[in-house]
Formats: structure tokens, C-alpha cells, sequence
């Protein structure tokens, strides 16, 4: 099942306990982030975790994380054929780039 959780509903604690199947968050309340996605898998409210409007404006999301490299903004506008440009050609992280912000959070 996927459930997209928002601000004023916690469909995920709801609905843990009702679903034994593969339960899938998709984070759209609240600042949607590696570590709250894992801390929901840990505490065994979700098994897999989405992130899709995050990785439509960062398709290098694993990397990013893994880094804590900025994450780049979504761009609506862009979505799903809108306009010719920002969809498919956003720009990667620059390894570099993604260091310094590694080691300045550190």
C-alpha cells in the first residue's frame, strides 16, 4: 500500500497496525529527509520510503544523501512535459561542491 502522509493526518500510525502488507511512505508533510525516512522503516511504520517530487528535482537523491549535499528545489513548472527544459536535464551535485557542504554541516 502506499500512503502519502500530510500534516493533519498520521496515516502511517493508523494504518501500521491494520496493513501487514509492504507499506510505502511517501513524505509530503514536513521537511521530507533521509533521516526521517529511516526513522520510519526503523520504527516499522513504513517499509520502503518515496521521495518523488524530491527526486524529480534531485535525481541524484541516493548520492545527495549519502554526501548531505544541498538538495536542488523542485520547479513546478517543469513537471511532466510543461516545458521543454527542467525535467530530465536538472543538474547533478558537483562532487566538490558536495563536500564542502558535507564538512561545513559536520
Amino acid at each position: 500500500m502506499h500512503v502519502i502522509d500530510t500534516p493533519d493526518a498520521e496515516a502511517l500510525s493508523h494504518l501500521r497496525p491494520l496493513w501487514s502488507g509492504t507499506l510505502v511512505a511517501n513524505l509530503r508533510s514536513g521537511e521530507p529527509t533521509s533521516g526521517r525516512g529511516e526513522s520510519l522503516i526503523e520504527s516499522g511504520l513504513a517499509d520502503v520510503v518515496a521521495f518523488g517530487r524530491l527526486f524529480i528535482a534531485n535525481p541524484d537523491l541516493p548520492a545527495r544523501f549519502a554526501l548531505r549535499a544541498p538538495l536542488a528545489q523542485a520547479d513546478h513548472d517543469v513537471y511532466y512535459g510543461a516545458r521543454l527544459d527542467g525535467y530530465t536535464d536538472l543538474p547533478a551535485f558537483e562532487p566538490d561542491s558536495a563536500k564542502f557542504a558535507c564538512s561545513a554541516r559536520s
